[in-house]
């Protein structure tokens, strides 16, 4: 077998065990070249098949971002200072966090949706046991005070 069969082997191989990380969940570009590397292919190998994914639309990082974003904020309850920590852990590019704009809205819907489903857990407590546990878990959450105020005051104020 000659040298160039073998890199063209090399390069089905990689280019295979990628789509079968793509059929899983959507993974960004330094996930799959880590993946890559740990497998033992080379660089060149890599690039090619990261070039490949992008030309067929299979590594879509800004849709991805998207996705986490909304799963960080909207199932998670991540706050402000936990969103990027989170996007970072999963592999997103430092330069695509730098535009992030999310609106303080979000953060506080977050917050809220936080606060209702964990109040119940403190049924058997006061209110103001109850509102410092709710608090203590929203900054472990990432959410800063300010944003933690608002949803609770918006939370009295529909309860009552």
């Amino acid at each position: 077998m000659n040298l160039k069969n073998s890199n063209r082997s090399h390069y089905k191989k990689a280019l295979d065990y990628s789509l079968r990380l793509l059929a899983h969940k959507d993974r960004s570009e330094l996930d799959i070249r880590n993946r890559l590397l740990q497998k033992g292919y080379d660089e060149e190998t890599i690039n090619e098949v990261i070039e490949r994914l992008h030309s067929l639309g299979y590594i879509d990082e800004e849709n991805l971002v998207n996705r986490l974003i909304s799963v960080a904020i909207n199932e998670k309850n991540y706050g402000r200072h936990s969103l990027k920590p989170f996007l970072v852990s999963k592999g997103i590019n430092e330069k695509l966090l730098s535009v992030l704009n999310i609106p303080d809205e979000a953060y506080i819907k977050s917050a809220k949706n936080f606060i209702d489903k964990k109040k119940r857990l403190f049924d058997s407590l006061g209110d103001e046991e109850t509102k410092n546990k709710l608090i203590q878990m929203l900054l472990r959450r990432g959410h800063d005070i300010e944003t933690i105020k608002m949803a609770l005051n918006l939370k009295e104020e529909i309860d009552g």
